[in-house]
């Protein structure tokens, strides 16, 4: 499928899934005046696996127009199409907290569990917690 060397600003997100679902399919949308913004489908890594000429696909305008103009739409930065809100990376780094404390607590379960073993194969002593469960 050729579409390089015309005047398409973007892709509709069904046009984008038919292109994507052809497996052997090669695109070409070079030369073109894309429009870079955070939910272009020209931004999609998936589509752009398709594309052949993936190196001619730059952008023309965009929400911060002097940063993007001319370069490759393969290596955009995507936090410079889509900034995340304030509240966006509070939600974030509040995520990154809990799987830090996650990871913490299950290096603490594991290591209980070798030292259990440890002891169990040392001295035939099961651990306490088997005391308080009942039916075992």
């Amino acid at each position: 499928f050729k579409a390089d060397h015309n005047q398409i600003t973007e892709i509709p997100y069904d046009f984008s899934l038919l292109l994507q679902s052809y497996a052997k399919t090669k695109i070409t949308l070079g030369h073109n005046k894309w429009v870079c913004e955070c939910t272009a489908e020209i931004n999609n890594l998936n589509l752009l696996v398709k594309v052949a000429d993936v190196e001619n696909v730059t952008c023309s305008h965009g929400p911060s127009t002097e940063e993007i103009v001319g370069q490759m739409v393969s290596v955009l930065d995507p936090f410079t199409l889509c900034p995340p809100s304030a509240e966006g990376r509070k939600k974030e780094e509040l995520l990154q907290v809990v799987c830090l404390v996650l990871a913490v607590v299950n290096m603490f379960v594991f290591s209980k569990l070798l030292y259990d073993y440890h002891k169990y194969k040392n001295t035939g002593k099961l651990p306490r917690i088997i005391n308080w469960i009942p039916f075992l």
